[in-house]
């Protein structure tokens, strides 16, 4: 009887000591559950419809931190917008972007227009079709972006056109 006694109270010890480990876990993972943000991209290219670009949103549940954007025009990259755009020949007067700075935040169902034209192409529909032809068929967008709890990932608007 003296052995059982001897070693239940460090067995019931370990145990509860397992059972708070492991609900610590649960609620740690709940926690980067509920504010995990989900970066996505958005395509207009409809030149009848206005503005018509890319854009990017937030359909996570929580804020994601945003690490960097790259622009792959025809697979090479490009860090500045001003680059990528001059690489594709596009109008630079009549294109317009949105920079975020390392470490901006995209709030939850928050959307924002990266690369976009606000003009209309009545004049001109050669114009609005080659950008429209460009933003399906030579460029890609890449972005790196965290949440609160420090888990980076990293999205391409158009799989296989981020590398």
């Amino acid at each position: 009887m003296n052995f059982f006694a001897k070693w239940i109270a460090p067995a019931l010890s370990i145990l509860a000591l397992l059972f708070t480990g492991l609900q610590w876990l649960d609620t740690h993972e709940q926690i980067q559950a509920a504010y995990k943000p989900l970066v996505d991209f958005d395509t207009e290219d409809d030149p009848d419809s206005f503005p018509f670009g890319i854009s990017i949103e937030n359909r996570g549940t929580g804020p994601a931190i945003i690490k960097s954007i790259t622009y792959y025009v025809d697979g090479k990259p490009f860090h500045d917008v001003d680059a990528a755009v001059d690489a594709a020949k596009l109008k630079a007067d009549e294109t317009e972007y949105y920079t975020f700075d390392p470490d901006d935040s995209l709030g939850v169902s928050e959307k924002e227009l990266l690369l976009f034209r606000l003009k209309q192409f009545r004049k001109d529909q050669k114009e609005a079709k080659r950008f429209a032809n460009f933003l399906d068929d030579h460029l890609g967008i890449e972005v790196e972006f965290c949440s609160l709890t420090g888990e980076c990932k990293k999205r391409c608007s158009t799989p296989g056109r981020c590398s």
